[in-house]
């Protein structure tokens, strides 16, 4: 069945039918206009469709990653077909397509367009900020690692330098051990040959041991048995390579079996043979006497140990306990009898002794008119000793006060302690500024004292209650 266009009346078209599809122009002006329009706008569209992707492939080739790329930053990597859409390109194709009609507002194409630009935008901009980040977190691992190792080397150079902090102070342990043991060792052998009196091997032990120590040593050792309990204990000395060494013993004389309990100061110091030795210049002996020269300096580093509070401390334990000894009567005999033997050796040797203390003070010379005073003196007194009666002997009639008087006093300054209380009368020994002596008693303005192994007498003008 056919059909035709109607007339008014609604009766079918007469014409032929070559005629019924042909349109009036005028008719189709409308539709004319309306495809130009079209055509228009879809040109403008295309055109700014084009310029869009032509400012995409600029910044493309400028900011967002190679084609290579892709693969490594996650992306997919595009067909091989892929190109980008060209002004002309886009003109060629437009001319062939078939009209169609485009709606008011953003056309659907140029939509997608902007969203997939707006995409690739979004996934070149991530891909940017992985190659960045990549870097950084690289170089965070760096910084890491290099702080890890820096923070394990640093523990292991603590680690190292307290090992060898703890070597050092054990080997310094194992070294002072020894030095105390080596010490030990000298003092016990030396008191063992002064108690023994094998004068011939002191120079074993000690130097500067002058003849006139030796006779008195030995003349000590016919009434000792031994030497006991031998605590030292060392401190620095004022020289280099020395020791001060406190030591604290108890004596054993013959004939009681009570020990008296002493006190000594020892100056030991390396002589040139890198041997540390007794240095008996500075011995007791030698403090008492001065047979022999010593360095002042040295000699008063050693008087103001000996004054200080260390040996201070041990001398008043020692004192305390000797006053417990000195009851026993047997104790008191056999001390008495080597305190005799020992005033009878410094009497006899009396002259010797003021000889050697003028030469080492000043001399040569004056150890000669030294031993020639004592010569005269021993001449001159060897008369009256032969014809004075017994009777008229004076000082065995003098009576001392011996009570409420200090233990101590101390020399204020060098002075000498007289065997008379005149200061003309011979002197026994010197001492120094704050050496201590032990009040025996006192007399008309004279301390009866004792330093050591001498007694005697001192004007009460150079000594003074108070070692200040």
């Amino acid at each position: 069945m056919a059909f035709g266009r109607k007339n008014k009346n609604n009766t079918p078209a007469t014409e032929p039918a070559a005629e019924q599809n042909i349109l009036d122009p005028e008719e189709m002006d409308p539709f004319l206009e309306q495809t130009e329009k079209t055509e228009e706008e879809l040109t403008e569209s295309i055109d700014e469709a084009a310029e869009e992707a032509q400012d995409l492939a600029e910044a493309l080739e400028e900011e967002s990653p190679g084609m290579t790329d892709f693969a490594q930053d996650g992306l997919t990597e595009p067909d091989d077909d892929f190109e980008f859409v060209s002004e002309e390109t886009v003109l060629d194709k437009s001319m062939t397509a078939d009209p169609v009609e485009v709606e008011k507002g953003t056309p659907r194409a140029k939509t997608d367009r902007r969203n997939a630009d707006t995409t690739d935008r979004k996934r070149a901009k991530m891909a940017r900020n992985r190659k960045r980040r990549g870097p950084t977190i690289i170089v965070i691992i760096i910084i890491i690692a290099v702080l890890a190792f820096i923070g394990f080397k640093y523990y292991q150079n603590k680690m190292a330098e307290q090992k060898a902090e703890e070597v050092a102070e054990e080997q310094l342990e194992q070294e002072e051990l020894i030095v105390d043991e080596n010490i030990s060792a000298l003092i016990t052998n030396y008191y063992s040959a002064c108690a023994s009196g094998e004068i011939e091997v002191l120079d074993t032990y000690a130097e500067n041991v002058t003849d006139l120590e030796k006779g008195l040593i030995k003349a000590k050792s016919d009434y000792l048995e031994s030497y006991n309990d031998i605590l030292c204990q060392r401190y620095d000395g004022p020289e280099e390579d020395s020791y001060l060494v406190t030591v604290t013993d108890h004596v054993k004389y013959a004939g009681t079996e009570i020990e008296e309990p002493e006190v000594s100061v020892f100056y030991i110091k390396k002589n040139a043979a890198g041997i540390y030795l007794i240095e008996n210049a500075y011995g007791e002996f030698n403090r008492t006497y001065h047979v022999t020269q010593t360095d002042p300096e040295v000699e008063q580093a050693i008087s103001d140990f000996i004054n200080g509070d260390t040996v201070k401390a041990l001398q008043a334990e020692a004192a305390e306990e000797a006053q417990e000894a000195a009851a026993d009567e047997t104790f008191a005999a056999a001390k008495k009898a080597m305190d005799d033997a020992v005033a009878k050796w410094l009497t006899d040797n009396d002259a010797a002794i003021k000889s050697a203390a003028a030469a080492a003070a000043g001399g040569a010379d004056a150890a000669v008119d030294a031993a020639a005073e004592a010569d005269a003196a021993t001449v001159e007194e060897a008369p009256a000793e032969e014809t004075a009666p017994a009777e008229e002997a004076p000082a065995e009639t003098v009576e001392e006060q011996t009570e409420d008087l200090p233990d101590t006093v101390y020399a204020t300054e060098a002075v000498r302690i007289r065997t008379e209380q005149d200061m003309e009368a011979d002197y026994v020994t010197t001492v120094y500024p704050g050496d201590p002596l032990d009040v025996v008693g006192y007399t008309d303005g004279w301390y009866h004292v004792k330093s050591g192994d001498s007694e005697g007498y001192v004007s009460e003008e150079y000594v003074s209650t108070s070692q200040d």
